[in-house]
């Protein structure tokens, strides 16, 4: 890699020459990775557990004689033949270094997870070269765009766009980065689920994937007249139009294995911060890597879209948007997209060039 002299690029966790991945509205689209990476006769492949239909389409996706791993750790893997089940946590895969050529899950982090072990034990059995394609919601940032006011009375379930406040989307990205997983294609958008009349109660009290609840969460940020209030809201709107949808921020990151860059510590919330919250020219000026820049812009858009979501203002919703994915299957040319990646990276290929091209002539005079 390209090892700058310019201040500022030595302490980022991208490097300067990183490419720009390919930026989309929406989740769920796999494309590009199963066109891209080792899933021929032969090919070893690890789902991480937890999602039938991920496993499904996998084997879809995959030749008969690859071997699919799956993680058995809280269910039992389905009863396939063609499937391997592994016993273990995520924090402490049994297989060597390098194992496998594409790893898949969706949903696998839980609350006391440590986020960058687990990203570490999933770059390590991945071979160099190979793919990692991790869905994730924020579960504990859903949206109720039927609720109006919910700004006000939920302020400690939208993120804080602070240097001290923890993004989830952006910490998957960076730390992912500082472990070795360099993003190709990044999806920012919102998972849709209908919440029935009847179901209101249950759902509000519900913990998924160990956080908490929706009412210990508003309690936590606002107090008990805050939860109240955001109870009779929902019961309202139920009872006014049977069903409440719910909405919950989500990423996608699909990745390549290399080597990490650079190998120190991260600073996951100072980083995104500073890159979302500087114009291009800034950027440059103090420099801040050009993939790290971009990226930290999508992730702003994608909170100011949870922010319009909020207000109530549907028009900004996913399904409303071009090129937008969501968990439903989604009619997207494969094909396309995939040309359009390559047509991007050898622009970033090119980009690069002239940049060497001139810190050579610069260095010659």
């Amino acid at each position: 890699m390209i090892r700058s002299s310019r201040p500022g690029f030595g302490r980022w966790t991208f490097a300067p020459d990183d490419p720009v991945p390919l930026l989309v509205t929406g989740t769920g689209y796999r494309g590009v990775v199963f066109d891209e990476a080792e899933v021929g006769p032969g090919a070893r492949v690890l789902d991480l557990g937890g999602d039938a239909l991920l496993t499904a389409e996998l084997l879809k996706q995959v030749d008969d004689r690859a071997v699919v791993l799956v993680r058995a750790g809280e269910n039992d893997a389905p009863a396939v033949d063609r499937l391997r089940p592994v016993r273990a946590t995520l924090e402490a895969l049994p297989l060597p270094d390098g194992d496998v050529g594409l790893v898949v899950g969706n949903d696998v982090f839980r609350n006391k997870m440590s986020l960058t072990l687990v990203l570490q034990e999933i770059a390590r059995v991945v071979r160099p070269g190979g793919w990692v394609s991790l869905v994730q919601p924020a579960d504990d940032r859903v949206i109720v765009p039927a609720v109006r006011g919910l700004c006000e009375q939920d302020g400690g379930i939208a993120p804080r766009r602070t240097p001290v406040a923890g993004v989830w989307e952006a910490e998957l990205i960076w730390r992912a980065r500082a472990v070795g997983l360099l993003p190709v294609v990044i999806g920012l958008g919102f998972t849709s689920e209908r919440v029935q009349a009847g179901d209101v109660e249950a759902y509000l009290h519900r913990r998924v994937a160990g956080m908490p609840s929706l009412v210990e969460t508003v309690t936590a940020a606002g107090g008990a007249d805050a939860a109240a209030w955001y109870v009779r809201a929902w019961r309202h709107a139920a009872v006014t139009a049977g069903s409440v949808d719910v909405l919950t921020p989500v990423v996608q990151l699909d990745a390549v294995r290399v080597d990490p860059w650079p190998d120190r510590p991260v600073t996951i919330e100072q980083e995104w911060y500073e890159a979302y919250s500087r114009t291009l020219d800034q950027a440059r000026a103090v420099g801040i890597p050009r993939a790290a820049w971009q990226i930290g812009q999508a992730v702003g858009r994608h909170l100011d879209r949870e922010d319009d979501l909020r207000r109530g203002r549907p028009e900004t919703r996913c399904a409303m948007q071009p090129g937008c994915w969501d968990d439903d299957e989604a009619d997207v040319d494969d094909t396309d997209l995939l040309d359009d990646l390559k047509k991007y990276f050898l622009f970033q290929a090119v980009w690069i060039g002239f940049l060497v091209a001139v810190d050579i002539a610069v260095k010659a005079l």
